[in-house]
């Protein structure tokens, strides 16, 4: 039953991939947070997507979408599955590329057709700042959402809003922020393990 279900997303996800661009009715925003501030170098930090203001009536069924960043300032450490669907949800974890600076295709369904809510959690990724930048961003990109219409006639047919960009000032941490790094890359390791763990039970 589980391969059968990672088998209907991978072809939905395939599907979205070639849909027409034209937007219909359905609106929906995407988000990005935090949408900026400061970091240090070395401490890692997460940013979380999300969707909000969409209509119930305009039931969510698949969405993927795609993070770009700065392959020179940070490194992509993880990448979590959504909640927007749970219980019940499938997902396919976005695939980190730290050479061009990309998390590709992080994708969910709502396989058991149940979600008739505004909005929810797509996806969390965890970066390790490595070099010292102002104004560097982490962008959301090719986003698709789908209503279950608009899958059967394959439409995008959520328009997403305007994607979000993140924009952040990097400096070199304080001396007394060095000596939270370990403790920060412990947790940070701690969290692979746990999406490794999950995966490995679904």
């Amino acid at each position: 039953m589980l391969f059968r279900s990672k088998l209907v997303l991978f072809a939905a996800i395939a599907t979205m991939a070639v849909l027409p661009s034209s937007i219909h009715a359905a609106t929906a925003q995407m988000n990005i947070f935090p949408s900026g501030g400061g970091l240090s170098v070395g401490v890692p930090f997460q940013v979380q997507v999300t969707l909000s203001d969409l209509n119930p009536a305009d039931s969510l069924f698949a969405y993927t979408f795609d993070l770009a960043f700065d392959p020179a300032v940070f490194q992509a450490q993880s990448v979590l599955d959504g909640t927007i669907f749970d219980p019940g949800g499938f997902y396919t974890t976005g695939t980190i590329d730290n050479i061009f600076g990309t998390i590709n295709l992080e994708a969910g369904l709502d396989l058991n057709q149940t979600f008739l809510g505004t909005g929810g959690l797509l996806g969390t990724v965890m970066f390790l700042p490595i070099s010292e930048a102002i104004g560097t961003t982490i962008s959301v990109q090719n986003v698709s959402l789908q209503t279950l219409d608009g899958a059967l006639n394959n439409e995008a047919d959520v328009d997403p809003g305007t994607l979000p960009t993140a924009t952040f000032d990097v400096v070199a941490p304080e001396p007394a922020t060095l000596s939270l790094i370990p403790a920060a890359l412990c947790i940070l390791a701690a969290v692979e393990l746990r999406k490794r763990f999950s995966g490995a039970t679904r």
